[in-house]
């Protein structure tokens, strides 16, 4: 790399199970020694997960909120049984949302906490540029190589907003909005401005909201483990194990901030 030219540390890094742990502290270990010792401009992107616990914007809360009491019969039902669709009740509870999956496990859960814990260091303390919004849930190779998994991707879309994305698509929204929030001095990605401290967040998880494309579990008023079940029985039945596009998957002019 040409001495004072800006790096950009891109951490895509994934592995199954107990390993992507261990790969994530190896991953900042990187990002710490670069940060350290390169003279240059350092500037950190992650892709974060809707599967962990945070904070989502007030308006999307409040959105939530809408579409739960205005949810359909038969969502009522099921909640009735006691284990599916249980409120996330980000609406009540300052708007901490709770997407952990029993699927995805603990270490996933993990590893990705430890990517937003690191982007927090580094923007609030070590001042450094952090792109980090959320990307929508993806039919990856290593998300659909599970057939359960597969199901619940298209099944889930049957909750509304939610919506599951292709690969392609996917990766050009996600290396679009990577490429603004870096290049873009406006962008709240940037610390500082002109050299002057003049962004001031008013909660630590805005760092993640910008830019962020959701794919709907933000609005969803399900906690996510609570989806799961039902998401495959969708996918499998009701889908027919195919690839499901559902109307709010089409362009229109809603409001794509719920």
């Amino acid at each position: 790399v040409p001495p004072n030219q800006e790096i950009v540390l891109c951490m895509l890094c994934y592995m199954d199970g107990e390993a992507h742990v261990r790969i994530s502290v190896a991953v900042d270990f990187i990002v710490e020694y670069v940060r350290k010792y390169y003279k240059g401009k350092v500037s950190l992107s992650f892709l974060s997960s809707p599967a962990t616990v945070y904070a989502i914007p007030p308006k999307v809360a409040e959105a939530a909120h809408q579409r739960y009491n205005k949810r359909p019969f038969w969502h009522s039902m099921a909640s009735s049984l006691g284990y599916w669709l249980k409120p996330t009740n980000v609406w009540s509870n300052g708007g901490v949302f709770n997407g952990l999956s029993s699927v995805q496990g603990p270490n996933y859960a993990l590893a990705k906490t430890m990517q937003q814990w690191r982007c927090m260091v580094a923007y609030y303390r070590d001042n450094l540029t952090v792109s980090s919004p959320h990307a929508p849930a993806t039919r990856t190779e290593s998300m659909v190589r599970y057939s359960t998994i597969a199901a619940a991707l298209e099944g889930g879309q049957y909750l509304e907003p939610m919506v599951a994305f292709d690969v392609d698509a996917s990766s050009s929204i996600m290396t679009a909005v990577l490429l603004y929030q870096i290049t873009q001095p406006d962008s709240i990605c940037h610390p500082t401005k002109e050299g002057k401290e003049d962004v001031a967040l008013k909660h630590p998880f805005e760092l993640f909201w910008d830019g962020s494309v959701h794919g709907g579990s933000w609005g969803c008023p399900y906690t996510t483990d609570s989806t799961g079940t039902l998401s495959f029985f969708l996918g499998k039945v009701v889908a027919g194990g195919s690839k499901y596009v559902p109307k709010q998957a089409i362009a229109s002019d809603g409001s794509a901030e719920e």
